[in-house]
């Protein structure tokens, strides 16, 4: 007994003993991976090619699409076009539109198309709810459950259109430093701030490309140039760009060189995308935490502890 006892001990010490060099071998490996990675983007600069960024530039996702494909050709119908009135509301219909703007999406289809899309999701949801609760004669209880999918299904169908939103965000936030660098370059060599500008707009086809051709459009038509870069900040909708153009408009408005103000704004964009990297950096070895509690420890406490339970259910230990 006592040395059945000793070997269950020798197995839980052993066994723990292997999960903690596991884990922190992993967890090593990760941090540095994460930290190779970092310093390669940092030494790179994060720089891309022309060209090769393709996140958000104005596509819809093909769940939208399909969605949005099957909704259009119903508008038609004046009972379908009842139920999108009643969904579209004035103020649904202005933040649908916010929201196709910051997909760069608001000259491919309209916020009532998307509305529709979500109506006619709701809508095959309920009947096939309906359908099932009918077929199978649940009680009255369960509709509830039938009116929530409803529910669920109406929101849930734009979450396509927020994760496209969110790459194409991301998307932004990452080359902003890097046309703030071909700004600054293209400024010191003589051009204005338009022009450099359109230079990084002819250079690069990405979603930041995207926004300032827009602005370069609106200032051609002859808007103001601070209305332009406004209503690009808004479309955007990301922090770094709004305070991009702050910062250019207040240069501009209290006389300061733009090749000045472009030149602290690039090294400030550097530093706060330096900074986004190395907490993401630091978050890597916690995220790996509970993948190895929830997977590998089960693994390896069977695989040392086993023995140790076959004896147990034979008798043999005690």
């Amino acid at each position: 007994m006592s040395q059945g006892l000793l070997i269950g001990l020798v197995s839980l010490t052993t066994g723990t003993f292997v999960f903690a060099l596991v884990a922190m071998i992993l967890l090593r490996r990760a941090r540095g991976a994460v930290e190779t990675r970092l310093d390669q983007a940092l030494a790179a600069g994060m720089a891309a090619e022309p060209g090769q960024d393709s996140a958000g530039e104005g596509e819809l996702p093909s769940l939208l699409r399909r969605l949005v494909g099957y909704a259009s050709p119903l508008l038609e119908r004046p009972w379908f076009r009842w139920l999108v009135g009643l969904a579209a509301s004035p103020s649904r219909k202005d933040d649908m539109r916010r929201r196709l703007a910051r997909a760069g999406l608001r000259h491919k289809v309209e916020p009532e198309q998307v509305v529709a899309a979500q109506v006619l999701m709701a809508l095959a949801v309920g009947l096939f709810a309906t359908g099932y609760l009918l077929l199978l004669a649940f009680p009255l209880v369960f509709w509830g459950a039938a009116v929530l999918a409803v529910l669920m299904a109406y929101r849930l169908s734009l979450i396509p259109l927020t994760s496209h939103i969110e790459a194409r965000q991301k998307s932004i936030r990452r080359d902003l430093p890097r046309a703030a660098d071909l700004l600054v370059v293209a400024v010191g060599a003589g051009m204005t701030f338009d022009k450099a500008i359109e230079l990084y707009c002819e250079r690069f086809r990405d979603p930041l490309a995207y926004e300032f051709r827009q602005a370069l459009n609106d200032i051609q038509i002859g808007r103001r140039r601070r209305e332009a870069l406004t209503d690009m900040a808004e479309r955007a909708g990301v922090e770094e760009v709004a305070q991009f153009i702050t910062t250019i408009l207040q240069g501009e408005r209290f006389g300061v060189p733009i090749a000045q103000v472009l030149s602290n704004l690039s090294k400030d964009l550097k530093l706060q995308r330096n900074q986004r990297i190395r907490e993401q950096a630091m978050k890597a070895p916690v995220k790996m935490i509970f993948p190895i509690m929830v997977f590998i420890m089960p693994a390896i406490m069977c695989v040392l502890m086993g023995p140790l339970a076959m004896q147990i259910m034979r008798g043999e230990l005690f």
